[in-house]
């Protein structure tokens, strides 16, 4: 088994247009989400990112040219996104950043609002590589 801890060069992952269409479209719709929230004056909805990270992870996740620690984190990364503190990495972010930050829980907004911007970053960064 490959320690997830290794950082082998990181291998581009070859998608079909309609593959790539569906991740810019699941991130888009989290986007949208995160700017409607805002637009009311309401924080953004958990989860809003497990859409896309779900699908990135089901295209990888069989394929032996993507490590093994990028697959980790998609896997992960759809928990975490979605505060669910029934799976052990869901828990386990959330709950040593709450710690690190000192608020109040693994469900208190500041830490959704981490993850949002983490979402935003790989959606951000799958837009800008395709440019």
């Amino acid at each position: 088994m490959t320690n997830v801890t290794d950082t082998p060069s990181l291998v581009p992952l070859a998608l079909t247009p309609t593959q790539l269409e569906t991740i810019l479209a699941k991130g888009k719709a989290a986007n949208d989400a995160i700017l409607a929230a805002a637009a009311q004056g309401q924080t953004a909805p958990v989860g809003v990112w497990k859409d896309m990270y779900e699908y990135i992870y089901n295209l990888i996740a069989h394929n032996p040219a993507i490590s093994d620690g990028q697959k980790y984190w998609f896997q992960g990364a759809q928990y975490i996104t979605s505060n669910q503190q029934n799976v052990p990495s869901g828990y386990f972010v959330r709950d040593v950043t709450a710690v690190g930050f000192g608020v109040s829980g693994p469900s208190d907004p500041s830490i959704q609002a981490i993850s949002d911007a983490i979402g935003e970053a790989v959606y951000d960064q799958i837009k800008h590589d395709l440019a």
